[in-house]
């Protein structure tokens, strides 16, 4: 059997470099599933502001301009409280849409992209219907799985909290004590600490990602191999950290180019929100297979390195059955 991406123990950029290989092979599957449905849920809360009238598109630089007039009068109070509510309840609205869709959206988008990717690091060849329907096959275990996925998520950022509040503390401090040397070595410091800090924790955050591939490459669903995912996971803590911050950093510099975009596309603040939220929409939606692509090609390279896949793979081609009728 052929395996496109090989079979050789990988770094983590290589790995980055397959990601992008492997959506460029399976791109219609992958635009199928991250933009047409990953994509459903930030549309569907796109619409749903529609329900709000105004309060969607309030401008939120012209409630801080009424906020901090002195010549405010009771009038412009009450409808800076009456937009500040319409916001509040757009926004809540939004996240309450997004989360829904998300908690069903989600596994049979992540899913069927891991499926994708695991089925081409073996060289397996399906169509985007055969793909589709092999998720759908699994619906009811990915489900389980994210759910899996989604508690240790929260546990997770539970822990940190306590950890994020003395790094800030400590980075304050230094801060402190550093303002009377020179101007620029606060924000120098802040600038050297705040940026690892910040991408460990995302790490720490990011573990539970691993759960999804483990399990699909094993057949096993549910919280069936939370412990592995973990342990994993701190084994190879600062190849994971690099992969995360590559991956999350591609998709930060996407986002922020879609802002820069819908700002070009108008200045006017009453349109700004919608059209910034459809580019935001589609843009974020092509880097929706990203993060389980990238984790699923990990996975596989850590099962090379540690557990010698690429062993266990070649000898099953070699004990596999001849072709009959003088297949070669």
């Amino acid at each position: 059997m052929s395996y496109p991406l090989g079979l050789q123990p990988k770094k983590v950029v290589a790995i980055i470099d397959n990601t992008f290989r492997v959506y460029r092979r399976n791109l219609k599957t992958m635009l199928l599933l991250g933009v047409l449905i990953g994509g459903l849920g930030q549309f569907l809360s796109y619409v749903a502001l529609f329900f709000l009238g105004d309060a969607a598109y309030v401008n939120p630089d012209y409630l801080q301009t009424i906020l901090q007039s002195s010549t405010a009068t009771s009038i412009d109070m009450m409808r800076f409280m009456d937009a500040y509510s319409g916001l509040m309840r757009a926004n809540l609205v939004m996240l309450l849409v997004q989360s829904v869709v998300s908690l069903f959206v989600s596994p049979f988008v992540m899913g069927g992209i891991s499926l994708v990717t695991g089925g081409y690091f073996h060289g397996e060849i399906c169509s985007t219907a055969q793909w589709f329907n092999r998720t759908r096959g699994l619906y009811g275990k990915l489900l389980g799985t994210w759910l899996a996925r989604g508690l240790m998520v929260a546990a997770t950022a539970v822990c940190l909290i306590p950890v994020l509040i003395v790094l800030v503390l400590l980075v304050s401090l230094v801060t402190v004590a550093t303002v009377g040397i020179a101007i620029w070595l606060p924000v120098l410091i802040m600038f050297v600490l705040m940026i690892p800090t910040f991408a460990v924790v995302m790490a720490l955050l990011s573990w539970p990602e691993l759960i999804l591939p483990i399990s699909i490459s094993h057949a096993r669903y549910g919280f069936s191999y939370v412990g592995r995912a973990f342990s994993l996971f701190f084994k190879n803590f600062w190849r994971m950290v690099g992969l995360i911050t590559l991956t999350w950093g591609i998709t930060m510099v996407v986002s922020l180019l879609t802002i820069a975009a819908a700002s070009l596309v108008t200045q006017s603040a009453a349109f700004f929100a919608p059209v910034s939220n459809i580019v935001n929409m589609l843009f974020s939606s092509f880097t929706i297979p990203l993060v389980p692509i990238s984790m699923m090609l990990m996975y596989q390279d850590i099962r090379i390195r540690r557990d010698g896949y690429d062993l266990v793979l070649r000898q099953n081609d070699l004990l596999a059955p001849l072709p009959v009728n003088g297949g070669v």
